[in-house]
């Protein structure tokens, strides 16, 4: 993850105005925890979805994700990307999605983020890395997606 004086100018402007909180405590050498607000959106069923609709949606859902690490704390390097990781995804949605393929599908964006911002090395199943999908929480008020990163 790279921080442009672009970026750190934005982070700087939100401190400032009180919308960013940082909690540094959080990211610690044995792993992390992130909340990730926005309304999970099913890529997969919606229909009328063209390629320039679905890449915003993705560059939004990345750029949520490496915001939720910058306030949680985490630095590139704080972890080797290599090392074998559990990350448990808890959603937090209006409706309940009818099964984990759907739930996954959903969050494919924030994994890649992840992949991007350098906390993993690869999402494939010889990685080394667990990706755990518990059972979706209802909750109107408080939606978006949870992030546990533990170091195996």
């Amino acid at each position: 993850m790279r921080i442009t004086a672009s970026d750190l100018d934005q982070l700087r402007r939100r401190r400032a105005a009180g919308t960013l909180v940082r909690q540094p405590h959080l990211a610690t050498p044995v792993g992390v925890v992130l909340f990730i607000p926005g309304a999970l959106t099913n890529p997969l069923n919606a229909s009328g979805w063209t390629w320039r609709k679905r890449a915003n949606w993705t560059t939004v859902w990345h750029e949520k994700t490496a915001d939720a690490l910058l306030e949680s704390g985490y630095r590139p390097g704080l972890w080797s990307p290599a090392a074998p990781k559990r990350i448990t995804f808890t959603a937090h949605i209006r409706r309940k999605f009818d099964s984990q393929d759907n739930l996954r599908a959903c969050l494919k964006p924030v994994v890649d983020a992840l992949q991007k911002c350098g906390v993993i090395h690869a999402d494939d199943d010889a990685s080394g890395h667990q990706f755990v999908y518990p059972d979706q929480c209802l909750n109107r008020s408080w939606r978006g997606v949870e992030v546990r990163i533990e170091l195996l």
